[in-house]
């Protein structure tokens, strides 16, 4: 006899969504009712996975039945974030090839690294200044993305950029959570009488959609044609090139690029808020626990001295400052949880609990992070920990910062690449301290698109001391 998974108790039609304040809620949730537990939510039923364990058996190694779905916010297709079926199995089957087959490695870093210098030098004119990281890092980090896709940086100042910008700055704003935002994406129109009863805007997603639309698909048209003139090659540093004569894309009618333009709108989406939000993440660590900020400037001042480059290429070389990144995504868990995953047939969990069709799994990646059998003492920092007895970097079991299986983020691996290399370009130039080092901000967090530190301001102060 099986039955559904133990769980919070809710009320009538809100189900347990009163009680829910974050992904706090979820781990307190997970150690009253164990690795597995289901909740209903408004609407939904949602079935969450705590353990590593589980996570691996049903979401990785048995995750065919839990590859659903729901639909995605203002998307005009399927895209890569919401999508299912064989229309989204199609678009990141291209999206995976154009990676392995597109821009190298060593392309991928030239581009950020270009990126970094440029953010770098803005950043030397504020020095000494209290300032806002996402200012100068969220141009930076959606220039790069673009950069990736055409072959060739934009212009700053171009009409495109600031729009671009403009878009993600206005996706800083969305909360998913939030039952007005829900609500009005069901029903456009009632956005407004929506504002009144919650007394707060709601981000209008569908002209953020309407605005990126116009933009790929001018791309996708400059590219095309590119394309034709080069008889079909690509150019070996534009993305876009690779996704456009993969097999998925190149057998449909050009009038139909409604997968294509959803996909490369889930890239900015889902890629440049959540690295911004890990960027700011670690350098709030940094200005809580110098002594670790130390102690990877030191790393970084040593590879200098030794003629090492500071590179991805060069990683092992650097097992401190990888050990603090992963301590950084660890407890900041910038996705909380998976997407949810929807149960596309019935299923049984560990032959005795009941996940029925349509009903929401999540991987609890906030969980996954603090689980005391792999980290002592879970909501300490400690990137000590990411390393073995002979100070190599080793990463953790129970880990998932970039998504669970299949549905994983498609572009986690160059989030990493990313990631490494702005804060190491950062740390080798700045040392970044709290206006008043007595009173540094607080780890205040709340939910937007992804778990997002709430603004704060700090000092960047020279320091490239070889």
């Amino acid at each position: 006899m099986t039955t559904l998974p133990a769980g919070p108790k809710g009320l009538p039609v809100i189900g347990a969504s009163y009680k829910w304040k974050g992904p706090e809620t979820n781990l307190a949730w997970a150690r009253e009712f164990g690795p597995l537990y289901s909740v209903r939510m408004g609407p939904n039923l949602m079935v969450y996975l705590n353990s590593i364990e589980l996570v691996e058996e049903y979401m990785e190694r048995k995750g065919d039945a839990f590859l659903g779905r729901p639909e995605g916010p203002a998307a005009i297709a399927n895209g890569l974030l919401f999508g299912q079926g064989e229309r989204w199995k199609e678009n990141r089957a291209a999206m995976t090839c154009a990676m392995k087959t597109g821009p190298s490695h060593a392309t991928y870093e030239d581009i950020i690294g270009t990126e970094a210098d440029r953010v770098l030098q803005q950043m030397k004119s504020a020095c000494a200044e209290p300032l806002h990281l996402d200012d100068f890092f969220l141009p930076a980090l959606t220039s790069r993305l673009a950069t990736l896709l055409l072959g060739e940086a934009l212009d700053c100042d171009s009409e495109v950029m600031n729009i671009l910008v403009e878009q993600m700055r206005n996706l800083e704003e969305v909360d998913l959570t939030s039952k007005s935002t829900q609500m009005f994406l069901k029903v456009r129109h009632f956005r407004r009488p929506l504002e009144a009863i919650s007394g707060r805007t709601i981000p209008d997603m569908f002209k953020m959609s309407e605005a990126m639309q116009a933009i790929i698909r001018q791309w996708i048209s400059t590219r095309r044609e590119a394309l034709r003139k080069a008889d079909g090659k690509p150019d070996s540093n534009a993305l876009l090139d690779h996704i456009l004569v993969s097999e998925e894309y190149s057998s449909r009618p050009e009038n139909d690029d409604k997968e294509l333009v959803q996909s490369l709108m889930d890239l900015f989406f889902g890629g440049v808020t959540s690295s911004l939000s890990a960027i700011e993440f670690f350098c709030l660590y940094l200005i809580h626990f110098p002594e670790v900020q130390n102690k990877v400037k030191d790393e970084l001042r040593r590879a200098r001295s030794s003629n090492v480059t500071i590179s991805w290429a060069n990683q092992q070389h650097f097992p401190y400052t990888r050990a603090t990144l992963t301590e950084v995504l660890r407890l900041g868990s910038v996705t909380p949880s998976s997407l949810p995953h929807v149960a596309t047939e019935d299923a049984i969990i560990e032959d005795k609990y009941e996940v029925p069709k349509g009903a929401f799994v999540l991987a609890s990646i906030f969980s996954l992070h603090r689980d005391p059998r792999f980290y002592k003492d879970p909501e300490l920092f400690d990137p000590q920990r990411h390393l073995d007895d002979n100070g190599k970097f080793v990463k953790p079991k129970s880990y998932r910062p970039f998504g669970v299986g299949k549905r994983s983020c498609i572009g986690g691996h160059l989030a990493e690449i990313e990631l490494f290399l702005f804060i190491t370009r950062l740390l080798s130039q700045f040392r970044i301290r709290a206006i008043d080092p007595a009173s540094p901000p607080p780890f205040e967090c709340h939910m937007r698109i992804i778990r997002r530190i709430k603004p704060f301001t700090c000092v960047l102060e020279p320091d490239d001391t070889p």
